[in-house]
């Protein structure tokens, strides 16, 4: 891991978002990159003279926001040797001109801190991190609003069991960093002493990580989200990793998820990748 992209609004889920990156950082070696979008209201802009006077205003904001940010990240980043590049641009595209500078910057994985007191539900249904989580060919690691705890030592990896070689490859490059354990977890309505032996025959015989295998027993009437905050909630778990495709596990996953309670959201951050 050599490079972290925060993307940066000056709220308190960024504040703990940014935090959180600097110890992964400091544990890594990694470098951040810290991004804020400039906001100019269309209509201020619309009522500007012409071009020129558009830009003086964007040029002005862009620097306001530039000396907010530099303090800002100072303050977090205190005391640390973590190498930063911080960055402001203009536009109306967030998502898109976060993903342009995050490829541009190399970036292995993207911090960001979920909005709302509704943590998970809210976050992906309609939110600028549902929409990176979506969008992204880049790792996103969404932080919950609150959280403050110390680096994973413990990572459950949701799996489908579809790509297991592959995906195990990749979350192990995090888990080897970050000197954490990971334990695959899958439900089934099968038996599962049977399904367990399954995925131990299909574990590389090269792995080198710290690595269990959880299969438990697929409790009808309730969400998969559900069964996984109740499997977090009773096991040591730093991070839960999730991969990714279009009407695929996540769909099945999220299910009716938009009417979870509050209480339904997982209370650790989620690392998604791309299948």
């Amino acid at each position: 891991m050599q490079q972290i992209l925060v993307p940066f609004d000056f709220s308190q889920n960024a504040e703990a978002a940014l935090t959180y990156a600097k110890g992964i950082a400091e544990k890594t070696g990694a470098g951040i990159t810290v991004f804020h979008i400039v906001n100019v209201s269309s209509n201020v802009l619309a009522h500007a003279a012409d071009d020129a006077a558009r830009e003086a205003i964007v040029t002005k904001e862009e620097a306001t926001k530039m000396a907010l940010l530099q303090e800002k990240v100072a303050a977090i980043l205190q005391g640390s040797t973590v190498q930063v590049n911080i960055q402001v641009a203009f536009s109306q595209l967030i998502v898109e001109k976060t993903l342009d500078v995050a490829k541009t910057a190399g970036t292995d994985v993207i911090i960001m801190g979920t909005h709302g007191a509704s943590g998970l539900p809210k976050f992906l249904f309609g939110s600028n991190t549902s929409t990176m989580i979506a969008k992204s060919p880049v790792p996103v690691l969404a932080i919950p609003p609150g959280y403050s705890s110390a680096l994973p030592k413990h990572i459950v990896y949701a799996s489908d069991l579809e790509n297991i070689t592959n995906e195990l490859q990749r979350i192990g490059a995090f888990a080897t960093a970050l000197n954490a354990s990971v334990t695959l977890l899958h439900f089934t309505a099968k038996d599962a002493k049977v399904v367990e032996q399954k995925i131990a025959e299909q574990i590389p015989a090269n792995n080198v990580m710290h690595l269990n295998i959880s299969v438990q027993p697929l409790q009808v009437g309730d969400t998969l989200l559900t069964q996984i905050r109740n499997y977090v909630t009773t096991n040591a778990t730093d991070w839960v990793v999730m991969v990714t495709k279009e009407r695929g596990f996540w769909s099945k996953l999220m299910g009716s998820s938009k009417t979870e309670s509050m209480a339904n959201e997982l209370p650790v951050p989620l690392l998604s990748l791309k299948k």
